[in-house]
């Protein structure tokens, strides 16, 4: 049986979004809903997730929602 090391260092978890929305650099709950479910996601969620989501107009954020309150936290990143 693999180790939890051994099975973080060869996967990547790491989920990317994307939205037909230009959500702006201040994306409202409605909106990150709307991501979610636009991407076949039942809300709410089992239990708390952090993801990327990518936007119309090309915006990058990183996003978690938290469960049960179904509140989240973002951060628009920097795109170089």
């Amino acid at each position: 049986m693999a180790e939890l090391k051994d099975i973080l260092e060869r996967n990547n978890f790491d989920v990317e979004l994307y939205t037909s929305q230009d959500v702006g650099a201040k994306p409202n709950k409605a909106e990150l809903d709307f991501c979610l479910t636009s991407n076949g996601f039942t809300l709410p969620l089992p239990n708390t997730v952090t993801y990327f989501m990518a936007d119309s107009a090309g915006r990058l954020f990183n996003v978690t929602r938290f469960e049960p309150s179904g509140k989240y936290a973002y951060e628009k990143l920097t795109v170089v």
